[in-house]
C-alpha cells in the first residue's frame, strides 16, 4: 500500500512538474513572443497598481473600523468576508480559462488525464498573480490587529485570510467549468451571494452593524482557536479542490464522447439562417456568439456587473428627495446593459457579413432577437431596483415606468446607432492587437450623453410636475415604443440594408 501510494505521488508529482516546465517555456515558443513580452510588462504594472489601490481600501476599512465599537478588530474584518467573496469573484470573471479547455493540448501526452487535471487545479492554487485581493487584509491588520493582538496573531490572520481567498479562487474556478458546460449555472453565484447578503441584512436599523455581527462568528471562532481554525480552513480546501477535481474530471469526459451533431446542424444549416425562421433560432444563435467567443461574453458579463453594481447604488438614501446621481444610478443600471450590446451590434456582426447580406429580412430577425433578448435581460436591474425601494424614496410605479421608458425610448436610440458601426471588432481578439484604433469616439460622446439626458429629462419633470404625473408619462413613453418596435427595428433594418455597399466597405477596411 505505502509504495503504491508513493509511485502514485511520484507521478503526480512528475505531470506538476512537466506541466510547469511547459508553461514556462510556452510563450517563448509563440510567433508573437515579444510583443506578448512588452504586454505581460504592463499587466504586471497593472497589478502593482492593484496592490497599491486595494491597501488604499484596506487603510479606509481600518478607519471605518474606529468608529464602529460593536465588534472588536477581527470580528469587524471577518464579518465582511461575504463582500469580500463578492468582490473578489468578480474580479475574477476576466482572468483564466477552465480546467477542461486548458486540458485540450495534452491529450495526446503519455500522462494520465487525471494528473493533468490535478496539476492544473495545483498549479492555480500556487499561482499568486491572482491572489492580489490578500492586499486587503495587510494594511488593516498593520494598522488595527497588530497593536492590539501581536505578532503571532497578526502573522495567523494573514495566513487566514490568504487561505480565504484561494477557497474564493477554487470556487470561481469551479463556477467557471459548471458555466461553461451549462449557462444555467449563471444563477448559482447570484442565490449563493444574495442569500449570504440578504441573512445579514435582516435588520433595517443598522445595517451596517448588523452585518458585521452576524459573520462576526468568524472572527470569534479565529479568536478562540486560530490554530484549529486555520486547520479547518485547510481542510475545507481540500474537500473543495476535490469536488473541483471530480467536477471537472466529469465534464472532460463528457465533453470528448458527447455528440455535437445536433448543435452543429443548427449553426450549419441554411433554415437556420432563412428568412423564415423563427424568432428562437435567432435568439439561440446569440447565445452561440456570447458563449463561444471571448469579447462579447467578456462585454455583457461586464454590463452585467455594472448593472447590478449601479442599482445597489441607487439603494443608498440621498440628501434630497429628487436628486439627479440617484436618477442617474437607476439609469445607468437600466441601460447599461442594452446599450452596450444593442449599440455596438453591427461591430461583431461585421465578422460574417457575408451570411449578413445574404437573406433580406437576416438583419430585421436578428436586430429584433437581441432587442428581446436584452429587453428581458432587463428584469436583473429592475428586481434589484425594486427590492433597493425599501431603503431609498423612490416609488415602486417608478422603477416599472422608467423600465419600460428603457425598454421602448433609450434602446430606440440605442438601436439607431447601429446605422454609424460600420467597423468590424474581432471576436476573440488579444490585448496585443490593438482594439481602439477601431474606436468611433463619435458614438462614445453620443453614449453618454444617451446616460445623461435621460437623468436630465427625469430631474426637470419631477422638478415641474408630480411624481405621478411623472410616472404616467414615462410608462406611456415606454409602451408606444415597446408596442411599435417592429415598425422601428423595420426601418432601421432596411436602411442598413440600403446602405450594405457602405458596411461591407467599413468591414474590410477595419478588419
Amino acid at each position: 500500500m505505502t509504495k503504491e501510494l508513493y509511485k502514485r505521488l511520484n507521478e503526480l508529482f512528475k505531470a506538476y512538474r512537466i506541466l510547469c516546465n511547459h508553461k514556462s517555456t510556452a510563450s517563448k515558443r509563440a510567433i508573437d513572443y515579444k510583443e506578448n513580452r512588452y504586454a505581460k510588462w504592463f499587466i504586471y504594472l497593472g497589478l502593482i497598481f492593484l496592490f497599491a489601490y486595494i491597501c488604499l481600501l484596506s487603510v479606509g476599512l481600518s478607519l471605518i473600523k474606529k468608529q464602529i465599537i460593536e465588534a472588536n478588530e477581527i470580528e469587524f474584518f471577518f464579518g465582511l468576508l461575504p463582500v469580500f467573496s463578492l468582490i473578489d469573484f468578480l474580479g475574477r470573471l476576466f482572468m483564466r480559462q477552465s480546467t477542461s479547455h486548458l486540458i485540450r493540448p495534452y491529450l495526446l501526452s503519455p500522462l494520465k488525464r487525471k494528473d493533468i487535471i490535478l496539476s492544473l487545479i495545483l498549479q492555480s492554487v500556487a499561482k499568486f498573480t491572482d491572489k492580489v485581493f490578500v492586499a486587503m487584509a495587510i494594511p488593516y491588520g498593520i494598522i488595527t490587529i497588530l497593536p492590539t493582538y501581536g505578532v503571532a496573531t497578526f502573522i495567523l490572520f494573514l495566513l487566514s485570510f490568504y487561505i480565504f481567498v484561494v477557497l474564493n479562487s477554487i470556487w470561481y474556478n469551479l463556477f467557471h467549468s459548471l458555466f461553461n458546460h451549462n449557462g444555467l449555472f449563471f444563477a448559482l453565484p447570484i442565490c449563493v451571494y444574495l442569500g449570504a447578503v440578504s441573512v445579514g441584512l435582516l435588520n433595517q436599523s443598522n445595517i451596517a452593524v448588523h452585518f458585521t455581527q452576524f459573520y462576526g462568528i468568524i472572527g470569534c471562532m479565529f479568536i478562540t482557536h486560530p490554530i484549529c481554525f486555520i486547520l479547518l480552513q485547510i481542510l475545507i480546501l481540500c474537500l473543495l479542490i476535490a469536488i473541483y477535481f471530480k467536477v471537472d474530471f466529469y465534464i472532460f469526459e463528457s465533453q470528448l464522447t458527447q455528440d455535437n451533431s445536433k448543435e452543429a446542424r443548427l449553426i450549419g444549416s441554411t433554415s437556420a439562417f432563412s428568412s423564415g425562421t423563427s424568432l428562437r433560432h435567432f435568439i439561440q444563435l446569440e447565445f452561440f456568439q456570447i458563449q463561444r467567443n471571448k469579447n462579447p461574453r467578456k462585454r455583457i458579463t461586464l454590463s452585467i456587473i455594472l448593472s447590478i453594481v449601479f442599482a445597489l447604488l441607487s439603494a443608498l438614501p440621498q440628501d434630497t428627495v429628487y436628486g439627479f446621481q440617484q436618477y442617474f444610478y437607476i439609469s445607468y443600471a437600466l441601460l447599461i446593459i442594452g446599450f452596450s450590446n444593442l449599440s455596438t451590434m453591427m461591430q461583431y456582426e461585421g465578422n460574417y457579413y457575408s451570411v449578413l447580406f445574404s437573406y433580406k429580412d437576416f438583419i430585421y430577425q436578428h436586430m429584433r432577437a437581441k432587442y428581446i433578448l436584452y429587453t428581458t435581460m432587463l428584469l436583473i436591474p429592475t428586481a434589484i431596483l425594486l427590492i433597493a425601494t425599501r431603503w431609498n424614496n423612490i416609488s415602486v410605479a417608478f422603477i416599472i415606468g422608467y423600465a419600460l421608458f428603457t425598454a421602448g425610448v433609450q434602446y430606440f436610440f440605442a438601436l439607431l446607432l447601429t446605422l454609424f458601426n460600420k467597423q468590424t471588432v474581432e471576436l476573440n481578439n488579444k490585448n496585443t492587437t490593438g482594439g481602439w484604433k477601431n474606436t468611433n469616439y463619435m458614438l462614445v460622446i453620443i453614449g453618454i450623453l444617451l446616460f445623461i439626458i435621460p437623468s436630465l429629462f427625469v430631474t426637470t419633470l419631477q422638478k415641474n410636475a408630480s411624481e405621478t404625473t411623472t410616472e404616467i408619462i414615462l410608462t406611456i413613453c415606454g409602451l408606444i415604443f415597446i408596442a411599435t418596435h417592429k415598425l422601428w427595428i423595420r426601418a432601421i433594418s432596411n436602411r442598413i440594408n440600403n446602405n450594405h455597399y457602405a458596411f461591407i466597405e467599413g468591414f474590410n477596411a477595419s478588419r
